[in-house]
């Protein structure tokens, strides 16, 4: 699934960096972080993939995201918008983000992509209190509006591009019992589109895949220290074409 080695700089969050990273590495990307606004501008010309991740926005991430926003490349861009719908400064940072015209994917839950696109929604912190199923309306107007690729996540993770709609239906219970698996998603995610060109279908079956993961995972850990150690050792030995036959996935 990723060929090719991509360097994805990562602004994000403080929680969960190192999950990120680790994760990045097993799946065969390079992972770089920045915390300077001068430093991550000048890596923006040499990256092929940038996830901004808002958990832990402050006004200094804000002005490095700007920089990097203001800078010309050809990377493919994700955001991560932990938390839009919480406050009011985490929305606005989102939408400010979105209205750059530079985002080629979205990842976040239903409350998060319900808030985005000014809908009602229900945000507990950065927990999502709605179903993705629920959703599909207003990730199917951020996919039109900002002409990218919206994801989902949940129990049931939808996709859409603006055109076309899909569902994945693997994963683990205990992948939203530890922290950073959706940031990880959205790193990983940032890597897929940073290796080529990709569509609809190949990122269900990218999201698939991760889903699974987290079941093997499940099997072979003893509790929610374990998956940690057993999702990272998965993605590290285990290739999607390895697994084909055990992705739910669903085209619509």
């Amino acid at each position: 699934m990723i060929t090719k080695h991509p360097l994805v700089l990562n602004i994000t969050n403080s929680v969960t960096v190192n999950f990120v990273a680790d994760a990045l590495l097993a799946v065969g990307a390079a992972p770089v972080m920045s915390e300077d606004p001068t430093d991550a501008t000048e890596l923006v010309p040499i990256v092929n993939g940038i996830c901004i991740n808002i958990g832990t926005i402050n006004t200094h991430q804000r002005s490095i995201i700007d920089k990097v926003l203001s800078t010309n490349s050809k990377s493919k861009i994700t955001l991560d918008p932990v938390g839009a719908g919480a406050t009011a400064t985490r929305t606005k940072a989102c939408l400010d983000i979105l209205a750059t015209g530079k985002v080629n994917l979205i990842r976040g839950n239903a409350s998060e992509i319900s808030s985005l696109a000014g809908k009602n929604h229900s945000t507990r912190g950065v927990d999502s209190t709605e179903s993705t199923l629920s959703v599909k309306d207003s990730a199917f107007y951020l996919a039109t509006e900002y002409k990218c690729i919206v994801v989902v996540s949940g129990e049931v993770d939808l996709l859409t591009d603006g055109k076309n709609m899909s569902r994945t239906y693997n994963g683990s219970a205990l992948m939203p019992k530890i922290t950073g698996t959706g940031c990880v998603l959205s790193a990983f995610l940032t890597a897929v589109i940073s290796d080529h060109e990709v569509s609809l279908a190949d990122l269900t079956q990218a999201v698939a895949y991760y889903g699974y993961m987290g079941e093997i995972a499940e099997s072979l850990a003893k509790g929610t220290g374990t998956f940690k150690e057993r999702f990272l050792d998965a993605l590290y030995q285990i290739k999607v074409s390895e697994v084909q036959e055990n992705l739910r996935i669903e085209m619509l």
